[in-house]
């Protein structure tokens, strides 16, 4: 559920982005009849692209802090030695899953 949430993020910050170009390009035509009112526009420009650059931080901090509990735990099976069989499990369990059971002959093995 998280990588879809940082997925969402992503996707809003880019459409942030996009928007934030819009108004941008948008505040420098009309800068050229009105001062005042391009201004404005450039101005939320900032703050859309200001916005988006906060959103793709947050997802970088949470993207780190789950690289980081991923880390300790591999320190602590590395600490314990129980690292390869750690592996040679999770190994096991993908020829599992990959492979379909074909009734109580294959089950047994």
């Amino acid at each position: 559920m998280p990588e879809s949430n940082e997925k969402n993020q992503n996707t809003l910050a880019l459409v942030l982005v996009l928007l934030s170009k819009a108004v941008g390009i948008g505040g420098l035509v009309v800068g050229f009849f009105n001062r005042t009112g391009g201004g404005a526009l450039l101005v939320l420009d900032g703050f859309l692209i200001a916005a988006a650059v906060t959103i793709c931080l947050r997802v970088g901090r949470q993207q780190s802090k789950a690289a980081d509990g991923d880390r300790e735990i591999v320190a602590r099976l590395v600490r314990e030695g129980t690292l390869k069989q750690y592996i040679k499990d999770v190994e096991a369990e993908a020829r599992q899953a990959s492979t379909p059971l074909l009734g109580a002959e294959a089950a047994a093995e």
